[in-house]
């Protein structure tokens, strides 16, 4: 029984994995059309565009997120297949749209800072030494630990007192 829980939150996962990743794709195609219009494009530069569309990207994750936020917290705690779940996870996320959203994109702006870093990693490793690139990869890891775990705990939390 515990096999099938984790399998249909393997199937969830990868779900929201697409969902990203498609998301990730349109945002790319968007961000070279923006670079190919040239420097001058609203005056703005290449690297501010990028950093706009780092931010977007993990806010767009975010909103993502949080649309399948409640799919573990009911597959796990009420056992439910795998419709079901999707089911309910969708009417508990627009009934409680606010809730949810700030419980899973809030702690994604933790990440923010990184992802910036990450983003211009060749020019920091030009102007400072190669081996920064450990760091933030590490601090990056680290943050993405902390914040799906507290978004794991605060998103059940939530579930179970709707769910009452």
């Amino acid at each position: 029984a515990a096999l099938k829980r984790y399998l249909l939150l393997l199937i969830v996962t990868i779900i929201l994995l697409v969902m990203v990743n498609l998301g990730f794709f349109l945002e790319k195609k968007v961000l070279l059309k923006v670079i190919m219009q040239g420097p001058d494009y609203l005056t703005i530069r290449n690297q501010t565009w990028k950093t706009i569309f780092v931010v977007l990207g993990v806010l767009g994750t975010g909103a993502i997120q949080a649309i399948l936020a409640f799919c573990q917290p009911i597959l796990m705690i009420d056992t439910a297949n795998i419709f079901v779940a999707l089911f309910r996870n969708i009417r508990y996320f627009f009934k409680n749209l606010l809730s949810v959203s700030f419980v899973v994109i809030v702690p994604l702006c933790a990440y923010l800072p990184v992802a910036v870093l990450k983003a211009g990693l060749m020019n920091i490793m030009i102007k400072t030494v190669p081996e920064m690139v450990f760091a933030v990869i590490g601090v990056g890891i680290l943050i993405t630990l902390i914040v799906n775990v507290f978004m794991t705990v605060t998103v059940t939390v939530l579930y179970l007192k709707i769910r009452e």
